[in-house]
C-alpha cells in the first residue's frame, strides 16, 4: 500500500497491541481512574478537586511515557516535542490543582452536558467505535494511555468545572488536537475525529462564564 508520511506514522494496530500488553495492567487501571474521576464530579469530599486534578495530570504523564516508548518516526524532534508537551501539561494541571484553580462539578448547563458527553465518549463510545472498525482492545488505542483519548477526556473534565479554567491549560490539548486530527485522517482512525468538534467547542464553552452556582463551593 501507499507509504505513510514519516511524521504521521505513529502507532499501528500491531504497535498498540504490543504496547498495551507491555504495560498491562496499566490500561485497566487507567480506565478505573477515569471512571472514578467522573464519579467524583458528583461526589463531594475533602480535597476532591486536588485528587481529580492529579488524576487528570496522571493521564498526561502517561501520555508522555507513551511517546518515549512507542513513537515510530524518522524525525527525533516530534517525539521529543510531544513528550515535553504532554509532560508539561501534566505539571500545569497538577499545579492548578494544588493552587485550587480547578473546581469540578455538574450543573446541567450546556457546558456541563458537553463535558459529560466528551468524558462518556472517551470512556464508552471511543472503544466501541474502535472495535467496530477492527481495533478492539488491545489492538487499538486505549483510554488513559493513548494521546487522543487523553485529550478528549481532558476537554470533557475541564468543561465539568464551576470556575474559570486557566487558559494555559487548554493550549497543549488544542495543539495536540490539530496534529491528532491530521493523523486520524491519514491513518483512518475515525474515533479520533471527534476532536474536530471537541477542541473548538471546549475553547468556546470554557471562554464563557461557568453556570454552576457559587454554592457548589471549593472542595
Amino acid at each position: 500500500g501507499r507509504a505513510r508520511p514519516a511524521r504521521l506514522r505513529m502507532l499501528t494496530s500491531a504497535d498498540w497491541s504490543w504496547y498495551n500488553r507491555l504495560i498491562w495492567p496499566a490500561p485497566i487501571l487507567a480506565y478505573a481512574v477515569g471512571v472514578l474521576a467522573v464519579a467524583f464530579v458528583f461526589i463531594r469530599f475533602p480535597r476532591r478537586n486536588l485528587a481529580m486534578s492529579l488524576m487528570l495530570a496522571l493521564f498526561w504523564a502517561g501520555g508522555a511515557a507513551t511517546f518515549v516508548l512507542m513513537v515510530r518516526t524518522n524525525s527525533f524532534s516530534l517525539p521529543a516535542l510531544f513528550t515535553a508537551g504532554f509532560a508539561l501539561e501534566a505539571l500545569l494541571i497538577a499545579a492548578a490543582g494544588f493552587r485550587g484553580r480547578l473546581r469540578f462539578g455538574f450543573a446541567g448547563s450546556l457546558r456541563s452536558m458537553a463535558g459529560l458527553f466528551l468524558v462518556g465518549y472517551s470512556l464508552v463510545l471511543y472503544p466501541l467505535i474502535a472495535s467496530v472498525h477492527g481495533r478492539p482492545f488491545p489492538r487499538g488505542p486505549a483510554f488513559g494511555v493513548a494521546p487522543c483519548p487523553i485529550a478528549i477526556f481532558t476537554f470533557g473534565m475541564l468543561l465539568l468545572t464551576d470556575a474559570r479554567v486557566p487558559k494555559h491549560l487548554v493550549v497543549i490539548p488544542v495543539a495536540w488536537s490539530v496534529f491528532g486530527i491530521g493523523a486520524a485522517f491519514a491513518l483512518g482512525v475515525g474515533e479520533d475525529l471527534v476532536l474536530l468538534a471537541a477542541a473548538p467547542a471546549a475553547v468556546v464553552l470554557l471562554a464563557a462564564r461557568p453556570a454552576l452556582a457559587s454554592s457548589t463551593g471549593r472542595v
